[in-house]
């Protein structure tokens, strides 16, 4: 009887702590940054019974630049902020399963998400935005690459959050009340489906603040760019395979960041693209950074919404017949 007694108590001492983590895996829109309803728009967008025709896919840039919507009815804009060629040749390999190829593939990232992977265990992991199978790749990719990210973590931190363990996921949800961010992000997520992705970073008439690439002298190489480079290499040979015309875009920046550009990390960054290009002839590599004014970014490094209409409307009219 005793031991039926303490069985039954540790059984109620454990209640709370279960509670907490189911409540952490099933209501993630109310606690999550907003950067959390990005990602849950992707994954609805690729288990969604709707074909495309075009894909976006990269970063926060290709989120604000690129509007589905200009493009046609058919277009969808995968891209996730914070987001690599990592995560987004799982968001493709996973559409290509529940979906017949699209025609066009448009893919663009900043420069420096060409070599950095700034969001691997603060978004990626943290929002379980991939599967377990995807991620185990990934971080034997990431160890044979010696990715300075991934070897920074370890297995132990993968299972916590995949499991949703408390001292993971507990400061988030103190600071949300636990349900204090379910309406912003209810309304995020809702603005998204409408936009098909699309979704503006800044919504300033115009920005001379300088981006992230104009403190760059060089290219970076590293570990981590070695990882992203085989995984973009991975995306580029999937599109290869699947009969996919691929197109390796450039984002704008703003005048004030275009001309504060060093020579040493324009130079690299030219020459690795250019490599793509050699590697995957069948595809269209953009080399060269566009510019534009000032007054068409919302901030330092995305376009405002009317630059976002002038880029798209270019894109369009250059690749996709329009």
């Amino acid at each position: 009887m005793k031991k039926v007694r303490f069985f039954a108590k540790c059984i109620l001492a454990a209640l709370p702590f279960l509670a907490v983590i189911a409540f952490t895996a099933a209501a993630p829109l109310c606690y999550m940054d907003n950067e959390y309803p990005a990602r849950r728009y992707t994954h609805e967008a690729v288990a969604s019974g709707t074909d495309c025709e075009v894909l976006i896919l990269g970063d926060s840039r290709a989120m604000a630049d690129l509007m589905p919507a200009r493009i046609g009815a058919s277009c969808v804009n995968l891209a996730t902020g914070g987001a690599t060629a990592i995560e987004n040749y799982c968001y493709l390999e996973d559409y290509l399963r529940a979906h017949p190829a699209p025609s066009k593939c448009l893919i663009l990232f900043a420069p420096f998400h060409y070599s950095y992977m700034d969001n691997w265990w603060e978004r990626t992991v943290y929002f379980n935005d991939l599967d377990p199978v995807q991620v185990g790749k990934i971080m034997r990719d990431g160890r044979d690459c010696g990715s300075e990210t991934i070897l920074a973590g370890s297995g132990a931190d993968l299972l916590s959050n995949r499991l949703r363990l408390p001292h993971v996921y507990l400061p988030a949800l103190l600071n949300a009340h636990f349900i204090g961010r379910y309406e912003t992000n209810k309304q995020l997520l809702a603005k998204l489906r409408e936009d098909r992705g699309y979704a503006p970073f800044g919504t300033a008439d115009g920005s001379d603040e300088l981006n992230y690439e104009t403190t760059y002298e060089s290219l970076r190489e590293s570990g981590d760019a070695d990882l992203i480079r085989l995984y973009l290499q991975k995306t580029l040979a999937l599109c290869e395979r699947e009969g996919i015309e691929a197109y390796l875009l450039q984002a704008p920046m703003n005048r004030a960041s275009y001309d504060r550009l060093q020579d040493g990390f324009v130079q690299g960054y030219s020459l690795l693209l250019q490599s793509y290009a050699d590697l995957y002839p069948q595809a269209v590599v953009e080399t060269k950074i566009p510019c534009y004014d000032n007054a068409y970014f919302g901030d330092s490094s995305h376009l405002n919404p009317q630059g976002a209409e002038m880029f798209t409307d270019e894109i369009a009219k250059k690749y996709l017949g329009d």
